[in-house]
């Protein structure tokens, strides 16, 4: 491999190409998957083996998750399993007791075949008998040969499954053996257990079909649950539909089975779970497998003489994924020691050396899986070539290369400490080429156990980060004379042993500076209800390493009657929920370069009883409180006024406590936000607003001398009222007067002909006292809307149309308060009409068609007009448009939208047309006029055209609208 020419790098890629589709193709047609069987006597001396009993199968009779062993455990529904606890362990001794059953079958007995499947069982508790032996078992450790079936499934199929015949408690079976037609030669009660670990890909699943009771539990949970004494019965898992199941990610499959009673026996399964184990490779380069330029090497190879050529053994597995964690059980053996040599014969790489030209060396790897025991094995014949044109060799420090000896093919390094290294380059006569020594490229591999300072030039430095491991260093240089050859020379490096780990003490203390008021782990501190804790890290000799007080994690035991805070650092705060218990506080350690290892500190806090807590009350008033009436649960205050409080705190025995009034704390816990509170602390405050509601006042006290002593509260209810009559406002509904919208403007649509509105009274403040029952109703011009009834809180308002106005103003009032107004607006319909239509061109005069009231009302379109033989479409909206363009809006010109002229057969006649207003004082009013030719300036001939508008109203809704217009010549 180290020589790689063009040829062989094609045919390099096709062996890759063979080599990544090998894993699918070289499925072993067969794997032995490790089963423990457990045989159980089947006299009937078992009571839940060979028992009258119910057929059929059962599920919830084990729970849904394995044990602290792994092993099933009852369910909600067990059925003659109560002693499954026995059925999947080895025999112990001592235990008398037994599950009791009726009925219950006789020992060695022999009963009717029909009574014997269709009893009903029911479980009468457990019972001490004479002897220990009910359960007594033999624990035999066999495997089960899964065949590979055509789909890629592994399947195992047995239909007269007794694996016990002749091996453990023998063929005991005594069921109805006068029948003839049965075989009795068989050994039947034999539990049996399946484990096996894989790794979660898609389309895994896992079908059974047999006979009695079989669990499967997928990641210790219960998958496929068939229960029971039955006839063979089949279900399925299909893994993809098992919630949490990570791909790429390694689980367990556990099988629990039972054959508890005669005559038949049948075990079938068939899945894809059972993949064959893990195979060897071996690889020219170090880093990732499988990779373009890292396929595994061939069967057959060159190196050169006296060059050593590192190799690298990876383990895949049939996921085809690299199994980092095998590579280190990879053993190395060459053919023969006396023309080759290895740097190391155990481990993911070793290097290999022949020193004679011209011979064979053969390389064998091995590996044996540690989950199954199979062993791969690869090997390749190296073919051995003369010495190159130029070699590389190594060398531990710079200097005068005669008299520095190179480095073998291993060397050692200890942990964590630095191994500096240095490249040069030699021709085939011995002369060192120093100009190449630049070139040089360096790696290691396995990478994650150090790093390099350089990966090009003379000299690195290599240093280790992991302990009792090995790293193999090359050196490579592109051949001169040669680009598509790389010359290498490696080192095996083996790292020694980490030096004992540092051992560290956690100290703690009740002060932050004092390192007198350190805590015995064997104190216990009387402590209110707060307390704070401080920790420190020092070593065996007592030196305190201040960065590792940060990073104590603090639990506490119990953790449910208080709280820690922080929970991680140099201090904690704990702060009880309760009174009068013990509660120990552990400061925990983690050693950063061992997560493994952890030190602790410890202290039992008690937490004393808590005492009463002090009283709250408040007053109106300043003064002395024994001469005063305390406030009551409400009070009510004036919008706009304020109310001052007062708080006297007292003891237990009604003593006032004058010196802890400043120490009250005053807040608002409901009620709109533009209330205001001034002082927040202290022995009073004052409240005030400006809006009614009703708002609660809470007084807080904690006691200061005494941390354990519960807060004190007390609240009031402040009821804001409004101030006196003060303004009217109108308002459309009657729903939210409370807090009344603005409203002031009605406009009726084409459709809308009245509304009804309502008047209210409020304060200065805007407060809604009520409604205006004297108040009166005015129009300022009836035509346009009109009031009904005029006097009263609500009238209605009724749109007259009688007006070319649409605009008026209803005004209500009442003596002493401020009136309100709101506009009404009536939209005028929508009117179209053609003058003159139908239009003769170049004979119809619109000047003289028209009354001249009309042309002066359309003037801004008549007005000057060059050519007075046109048809004039008028237009009147519900609502005002907008200009085409926002910046024509001064522009008497300006159109107000896109008018386009059609045929009677859909051809466009004119697009250049304008929607223009018909005077600058009207908003509703609009027109087009047309002088009968298209855009070529031709006259159009006789007949309907159609003038499709479209534009946008004032509020930005779309405005579309079309009108015919009659051509006569």
């Amino acid at each position: 491999m180290n020589r790689l020419t063009t040829g062989l790098g094609v045919l390099l890629a096709v062996t890759l190409f063979l080599f990544s589709n090998s894993f699918s193709q070289e499925q072993p047609q067969a794997v032995w998957v490790k089963v423990t069987y457990y045989d159980f006597h089947s006299d009937r001396s078992n009571p839940e083996f060979e028992a009258a009993h119910y057929g059929g199968p059962r599920t919830g009779m084990v729970d849904s998750t394995l044990d602290e062993d792994r092993k099933p455990r009852p369910g909600k529904s067990p059925y003659m399993n109560y002693y499954i606890k026995k059925w999947f362990r080895p025999f112990k001794e001592g235990d008398r007791t037994i599950p009791v059953y009726s009925p219950r079958a006789p020992y060695k007995g022999y009963t009717d075949p029909n009574n014997e499947f269709e009893q009903e069982v029911t479980y009468e508790g457990i019972d001490t008998i004479s002897h220990d032996t009910s359960f007594i078992n033999f624990v035999i450790y066999d495997s089960l040969k899964f065949e590979l079936q055509s789909d890629g499934m592994y399947q195992f199929r047995d239909d007269d499954f007794f694996p016990l015949d002749g091996r453990g408690f023998g063929s005991e079976w005594n069921y109805h053996c006068s029948d003839s037609s049965q075989i009795g030669d068989h050994n039947y009660a034999f539990t049996m257990e399946l484990n096996w670990k894989f790794v979660m890909r898609e389309g895994l699943v896992f079908h059974f079909n047999g006979d009695d009771d079989v669990w499967v539990f997928i990641n210790n949970k219960l998958a496929l649950d068939l229960g029971g004494i039955h006839e063979a019965t089949k279900d399925s898992i299909i893994l993809d539909e098992i919630e949490g199941l990570q791909i790429g990610k390694t689980y367990t499959l556990d099988v629990f089975y039972a054959e508890r009673h005669s005559r038949e026996s049948h075990l079938w399964i068939t899945s894809n779970i059972f993949a064959p184990p893990s195979n060897l490779y071996i690889y020219g380069k170090p880093g990732e497998p499988n990779t373009n330029d890292n396929p595994p090497l061939g069967s057959s190879d060159t190196i050169t003489e006296g060059v050593p050529f590192p190799l690298y053994g990876h383990i895949i597995d049939s996921l085809e994924q690299w199994r980092k964690e095998y590579d280190s059980l990879i053993t190395w053996k060459i053919s023969s020691s006396e023309d080759a040599s290895l740097s190391s014969t155990k481990g993911s790489a070793t290097v290999l050396t022949a020193n004679k030209a011209n011979t064979e060396v053969i390389v064998t790897a091995s590996f044996t899986d540690p989950e199954n025991g199979r062993k791969s094995e690869k090997s390749i014949v190296f073919y051995v070539l003369p010495a190159p044109d130029f070699t590389i060799k190594l060398y531990r420090e710079p200097g005068d290369i005669t008299i520095l000896t190179p480095i073998g093919s291993s060397d050692s390094v200890g942990y964590k400490e630095s191994y500096p290294v240095y490249g040069h380059v030699f021709d085939k006569d011995g002369n060192w080429v120093f100009e190449y020594d630049s070139l040089l490229l360096w790696d290691i591999s396995p990478e994650q156990h150090g790093k390099l300072s350089a990966v090009k030039g003379e000299h690195t430095v290599f240093t280790s980060n992991t302990a009792n491991s090995q790293v193999l260093l090359t050196a490579r240089l592109k051949n001169p004379n040669n680009p598509d050859e790389y010359l290498s020379c490696s080192v095996q490096l083996f790292i020694g042993a980490a030096p004992p780990p540092k051992q560290y003490v956690v100290k703690l203390y009740t002060d932050k500076d004092d390192f007198d008021a350190i805590i015995s782990e064997n104190d216990t501190l009387e402590v209110d209800i707060c307390d704070t804790i401080y920790g420190r890290v020092f070593d065996t000799s007592d030196s305190h390493f201040i960065e590792f007080d940060k990073k104590l994690v603090w639990t506490a035991d119990p953790d449910n009657k208080g709280k820690l805070n922080p929970e991680t650092g140099s201090y904690t705060v704990y702060t009880a929920t309760e009174f009068d218990f013990y509660v120990t506080l552990r400061a925990t350690f983690t050693d950063p370069e061992y997560p493994d290892r952890k030190f602790r500190g410890k202290v039992v806090l008690h937490i004393k009883k808590a005492p009463d807590p002090y009283i709250i009350r408040l007053y109106d008033k300043p003064g002395d409180p024994s001469k005063l009436t305390t406030l009551g649960k409400e009070v009510t205050v004036t919008a706009g006024k304020s109310f001052t409080v007062y708080g006297h705190i007292f003891d237990t025995n009604d003593v006032w406590m004058s010196h802890f009034d400043q120490d009250i704390k005053w807040k608002l816990t409901s009620g709109r936000s533009d209330a205001s509170l001034d002082p927040d602390e202290g022995n009073l405050t004052t409240f005030s607003s400006i809006k009614t509601g009703k708002y609660t006042l809470r007084a807080d006290f904690a006691d200061p001398d005494s941390k354990n002593r519960p807060p004190s509260h007390k609240e009031l209810d402040i009821i804001v009222i409004p101030d006196k009559p003060y303004s009217l406002q109108i308002v459309k509904d009657t729903l939210k007067l409370t807090d009344p919208q603005p409203f002031d403007t009605i406009h009726f649509g084409e459709d809308d002909h009245s509304t009804v509105i309502y008047a209210i009274v409020l304060d200065q403040f805007g407060n809604f006292i009520g409604f205006a029952k004297d108040a009166d109703w005015k129009s300022k011009d009836s035509d346009v809307a009109s009031v009904s009834p005029s006097h009263g809180f609500t009238t209605k308002v009724t749109s007259e149309r009688k007006s070319s106005n649409h605009q008026t103003v209803i005004i209500v009032s009442q003596d002493g308060l401020i009136p309100d107004t709101v506009v009404v607006t009536s939209a005028p319909k929508r009117i179209t009409a053609v003058l003159p239509n139908p239009f003769t061109p170049g004979r119809d005069n619109i000047l003289d068609r028209l009354p001249k009231n009309l042309i002066d009302f359309y003037r801004n379109i008549l007005k000057d007009i060059k050519n007075p033989s046109v048809t004039l479409i008028s237009i009147q909206t519900e609502v005002p448009l907008a200009p085409l363009h926002s910046k024509d809006t001064l522009d008497p010109k300006a159109s107000f939208g896109r008018v386009i002229v059609y045929d009677a057969v859909g051809n466009v006649i004119r697009r250049d047309l304008k929607l223009l207003k018909a005077n600058p004082n009207s908003i509703y009013n609009y027109g087009i006029i047309w002088d009968g030719r298209n855009e070529n300036r031709r006259l159009v001939g006789t007949g309907s055209y159609l003038f499709m508008i479209n534009g946008k109203t004032i509020k930005g809704s779309p405005y579309k609208h079309s009108v015919k217009a009659g051509i006569k010549r």
